[in-house]
């Protein structure tokens, strides 16, 4: 596992904004970094569409070198909102 210096170091070189909190289940915190910062929600969401998709491959529905459209529209969940 990378110390806190060097995930600060390797964000910092790139420009990045990294938070990260690691921990076990019942909440002890084993590693934190700015772990109380916001991000946009389009940063989260992309962890999910990766298991997504490695769920779809072992369904066989895809391949992971398939082409798949994006759309820049969805389903809001807020009535009345796209």
């Amino acid at each position: 596992m990378r110390t806190r210096a060097e995930v600060e170091s390797l964000a910092s070189a790139m420009n990045a904004s990294v938070s990260v909190w690691m921990g076990s289940l019942d909440g002890h915190a084993w590693f934190e970094l700015d772990a109380d910062r916001t991000h946009p929600a389009a940063s989260t969401l992309k962890l999910a569409l990766l298991v997504a998709a490695h769920r779809a491959v072992e369904r066989g529905q895809i391949a992971l070198d398939d082409d798949i459209a994006v759309h820049e529209t969805f389903a809001s969940a807020s009535e009345g909102e796209t």
